[in-house]
Parts: C-alpha cells; structure tokens; sequence
C-alpha cells in the first residue's frame, strides 16, 4: 500500500467513526469540522462567513453553504446580516452548540485514542509534524 491509499482509508474510518458517534446529536463529520472551526476562531475579530469557512478548510463554497443552511436548520448556528458588507452574513454558534460542544469533543477524543492505541506521545506528534507538512506541500503545490 502507498501512504496516499492509507492517509484516505485513515481518513475514511475517522469520518465514519465521527458519523456514527454524532448521528444521535443530528452531525456529520463535516458539519463537526465547520462547527469546530467555528467555535476554535469565535474569539478572534474577523467574522466567520461562509466565504473564509471555505477557505479555512479547503472546501468549495457551494459545500460550505449547503452545510451552513443545514446546521442553521438543525439550530447549531445562526446568521445575521454583515456589518460592513450587505451580502454576507456573519455565522454564529448558538447554544444548542455551545451546550452540547464538551460532549462533541469527548466523542472526538475518543475516536483519536482509538485510533492511536499502541503509539506514544512521540509517534503521535511526529505523525501530527509529518501530515502538517504533506497538507503544507499539497497545499502549497496549487
């Protein structure tokens, strides 16, 4: 097997894993990883709109909206009107997230320890290095 066949396989199991573990909160592993992006630059100043969700995680916009409406639909979050730029909208998390977001990151944790059973902290941080630097290259080559 070359790593391109694992690194997706691996991708794969964890995301199906997540579907599983979130299906009784109503989540997919997308709209985990939205949300969690969400939630991880909620302090920061800049507003969190589609637009830089998409960039931020490398998802095409027509995606990121669709998860968007559907997780505004499901009570995650909420929009209302850019400050500054009438056609944006600035997203929100709301409490449903916020009071359920601890649960989320149990769920998270545990598939990651799952996962890494058998590996000490120094096999999981090198693994962590070396696909930082494989998504830095990827990402860099387009």
């Amino acid at each position: 097997m070359n790593i391109g066949y694992e690194l997706n396989l691996c991708s794969k199991l964890v995301k199906k894993r997540l579907n599983k573990e979130l299906e009784p909160y109503e989540l997919t592993s997308v709209q985990f990883c939205v949300l969690k992006y969400m939630d991880i630059h909620s302090e920061d100043n800049n507003f969190s709109t589609a637009v830089n969700i998409a960039e931020m995680l490398d998802m095409d916009k027509p995606t990121v909206s669709a998860v968007v409406n559907r997780l505004i639909e499901k009570g995650y979050i909420r929009k209302s009107p850019h400050p500054t730029d009438g056609r944006a909208w600035v997203l929100s998390l709301t409490n449903r997230y916020r009071n359920n977001s601890d649960i989320f990151e149990c769920i998270s944790e545990k598939i990651m320890r799952s996962a890494t059973v058998g590996m000490d902290e120094d096999e999981i941080s090198f693994m962590q290095s070396t696909m930082s630097k494989i998504i830095s290259n990827l990402k860099n080559e387009v």
